[in-house]
């Protein structure tokens, strides 16, 4: 997708691909092929200010969705531009087959422990594929 690779090109991951992040289209009939990133709220830099990679670090928090997340994002490593494209292949795959083999609903409301039996489980499914 080039404009994952326009992020990339500008030194930030984009960290949170899925459908919701994508617009595609434009009100004028010539444009309905335009496709649009939005939501750059947990972008971050990969590249210092020599523009070399930064360092693979150990994160503190998940950052992602957990349906599209890398392996990375699960094991709290700092991601890189690879993740990003993992991230685009598990989004790939769920809009070609309207579904994902990550997809578990452990109930409602959706509470820190739902959520957090939820990150343990597709994290463990991820780990194992």
């Amino acid at each position: 997708m080039d404009k994952l690779k326009a992020v990339h090109d500008c030194g930030y991951l984009f960290n949170d691909l899925k459908p919701n992040n994508i617009l595609v289209g434009n009100q004028d009939e010539k444009e309905l092929h335009k496709i649009r990133l939005i939501d750059f709220g947990i972008s971050k830099k990969y590249l210092d200010n020599n523009g070399e990679h930064f360092k693979q670090t150990e994160e503190n928090f998940f950052r992602g969705n957990f349906l599209f997340a890398s392996v990375n994002a699960f094991n709290f490593v700092s991601l890189g531009r690879r993740d990003d494209l993992i991230s685009l292949c598990y989004l790939l795959v769920y809009m070609v087959d309207g579904a994902s083999p990550f997809n578990i609903n452990l109930g409602y409301p959706r509470t820190p422990e739902v959520r957090q039996r939820e990150f343990k489980e597709i994290r463990e499914l991820k780990v194992n594929m």
